[in-house]
């Protein structure tokens, strides 16, 4: 095969006709995509905590039935507005923290993973590029 011809050639042809490509630092680039990541997961989980916490309120609520009566608290006017307002607010937590994480964060997160893997990639391809040209000098 014609040298001219090989993909490794014309890999080298591409990022020489490109100085923003050759001299692009993605060793720091790619820092930096895992500094974001490693800070949106911690708000992931932020938010999945929050979420998990508000659900076992709410699925407390059902046997908290009969706690209230046993101890028949139904007598006060006050514990069953505040047992159904409690299990209300818990339900309506949850699933504003489950929309806000599907919504928001699980795609963020998938596309600075994806970003991630393909800086790593083009980091890689680089240093090979990078190697060749070295070897094909001496």
């Amino acid at each position: 095969m014609n040298e001219t011809h090989s993909p490794a050639f014309k890999r080298e042809q591409l990022l020489a006709q490109d100085a923003t490509t050759s001299n692009f630092n993605y060793e720091e680039f790619r820092m930096q995509l895992q500094n974001r990541i490693s800070h949106l997961e911690k708000r992931a989980r932020q938010l999945q905590k929050a979420m998990w916490i508000s659900a076992g309120v709410l699925i407390l609520c059902f046997p908290a039935v009969l706690i209230i009566e046993a101890f028949r608290l139904t007598e006060y006017p006050w514990v069953l507005p505040l047992w159904s307002g409690i299990g209300m607010f818990s339900m309506f937590l949850a699933a504003v923290f489950s929309g806000v994480y599907s919504a928001r964060y699980r795609p963020l997160l998938k596309r600075a993973q994806y970003d991630l893997q393909l800086s790593m990639i083009t980091e890689l391809q680089t240093q090979v590029a990078e190697i060749n040209r070295k070897l094909a000098e001496r």
